[in-house]
């Protein structure tokens, strides 16, 4: 005779298994919903931590990147997955849902449209065409508008800059490669050409996993979603809407990874839409509140095309004014405040500059939409470009962060990685490093403690950038003098 676990497993094939989808139209995914929790699943409109498998109908979608990046537990499948076990499964038959992992695999390129440039051999040519056609993509060898992603082994050339002005994705092959060994298609602006060599790749796919037993998960709640983290690229990733929605409201409805509005699927909009001000200076006539921006005049510096077209969008939106000639500046510099604003990949020596006139990145503008008003650059060592990156001694770093939440949390992760150090989410006992805000508490500080990992707080992130090299602890434990041993002089 059966025992109740056989029984239960029969009548619910997919008992403990959480799904939830992106780009799913709204009435096929209530349908799909139900077919799910009938055969004993459980689904949620949120990425929560639970959750076991992303169903997915287009790989352009917040939640399809965040899994990419950080959820190697996920398994992403197609919507065909859950009605070819529903249909048997309503017939009577026993399934084991393994069983249909490898059928309905979401396709790794599924629905991009792939060209190359730059590689000549033939043999290599052709592996890549199969690759990409095996996997879910068109191949074309001829690029035209339609094609989503050029594939450059040179930034150079006719394709290369046909691409370039129109806002084709330009990645290096490393893309391909790691994508495929991911199983799915990872985020472009980690693979830019633009990009150092020596950063290629670097923080595109989850780390390890850490055993169990060894790790301590991320429990802070985030005020910025992950979804934020797909807009500015060269390693920005920005959506300016979000930011500034989360400002309005930075408490998270729940705990979780990230959550997401039910069916809210919007990956890049665009423009960001504009939002009514907390307070701002007030024009004399008629009483209008003008933009944070109204008082000071930019110019933008070293962004791609489409991502110069979001920076300005945003600043406009803001009442700010642009120009689109550096020389044009003269002739603001007696009636208003003169800003150049850079992307954050550009060193401080490589910045243009003019008299008088403030330099910025755009993680300072994100600082100011997320807190509602115009941020003195000087405030935070975040707002201007940095002098030099990555650092030698940050190489083989493997760095937690703990008791940030909000912008903050968000450049520190991705500094970390532009200064050459590896970003953890998972605090496990093989970690170098736990830079904590103050207080320092929770688990992760305890945990550190524990297992006799440095604990120093972010003012040790920014003496690195002003040094220009990595270092000591000793200066910047905030808890377990103790650690001293291990707070060796990095020079």
């Amino acid at each position: 005779m059966a025992d109740q676990a056989d029984i239960s497993r029969h009548s619910h094939p997919l008992s403990g298994i959480v799904i939830c989808c992106t780009s799913v139209p709204a009435e096929f995914r209530t349908a799909l919903a139900k077919k799910a929790v009938d055969m004993g699943a459980r689904h949620v409109l949120d990425l929560t931590s639970d959750v076991t498998h992303l169903i997915c109908a287009d790989l352009a979608t917040p939640k399809y990147k965040y899994v990419a990046r950080m959820r190697a537990d996920v398994r992403v499948m197609e919507v065909e997955w859950v009605d070819a076990m529903y249909d048997l499964w309503i017939n009577g038959e026993d399934i084991n849902p393994t069983d249909f992992n490898e059928k309905y695999k979401f396709p790794t390129f599924h629905g991009l449209a792939i060209s190359l440039t730059g590689i000549q051999e033939l043999r290599e040519r052709k592996k890549i065409e199969d690759n990409v056609r095996l996997h879910g993509a068109s191949y074309h060898p001829d690029l035209t508008k339609s094609v989503s992603h050029l594939v450059a082994a040179i930034a150079s050339g006719r394709e290369y800059e046909f691409a370039r002005n129109n806002s084709i994705s330009i990645v290096t092959v490393e893309w391909l490669y790691d994508s495929l060994e991911r199983g799915m298609a990872l985020d472009e602006s980690f693979y830019d050409r633009e990009l150092p060599r020596e950063m290629i790749g670097v923080g595109a796919k989850p780390s390890a996993t850490v055993p169990s037993g060894e790790k301590v998960e991320v429990s802070e709640k985030r005020k910025i979603r992950k979804r934020a983290e797909d807009m500015l690229g060269s390693g920005s990733q920005q959506i300016w809407s979000d930011i500034m929605g989360q400002a309005a409201n930075p408490k998270p409805k729940k705990r979780d990874e990230w959550g997401d509005d039910p069916g809210d699927d919007v990956i890049m909009l665009d423009y960001p839409p504009q939002r009514p001000q907390k307070r701002g200076p007030v024009e004399a006539t008629g009483g209008k509140a003008r933009g944070i921006m109204s008082a000071v005049t930019f110019y933008i510096h070293g962004f791609k095309d489409k991502h110069e077209k979001t920076v300005r969008s945003v600043l406009s939106s803001h009442d700010a004014t642009v120009v689109s000639k550096f020389e044009d500046l003269e002739s603001y510099r007696e009636s208003s405040r003169l800003i150049i604003i850079v992307s954050h990949t550009i060193s401080k020596p490589d910045c243009p500059e003019f008299p008088g006139a403030k330099v910025v990145t755009e993680w300072w503008l994100e600082t100011c939409l997320y807190e509602s008003r115009f941020v003195e650059p000087s405030e935070h060592f975040t707002n201007t470009p940095f002098e030099e990156f990555p650092l030698t001694g940050l190489w083989g770093m493997d760095i937690c962060l703990t008791c940030f939440t909000g912008i903050k949390l968000l450049h520190y992760q991705n500094l970390i990685t532009l200064l050459g150090g590896s970003f953890h989410d998972v605090l496990g006992n093989e970690r170098t490093l736990l830079i904590s805000n103050r207080p320092a508490t929770g688990d992760k500080l305890q945990f550190a403690l524990r297992y006799d990992i440095p604990v120093v707080s972010d003012d040790w992130l920014e003496a690195c950038v002003k040094e220009r090299r990595v270092v000591a602890f000793t200066d910047y434990l905030i808890q377990g003098q103790g650690l001293a041993n291990r707070a060796h002089g990095m020079t």
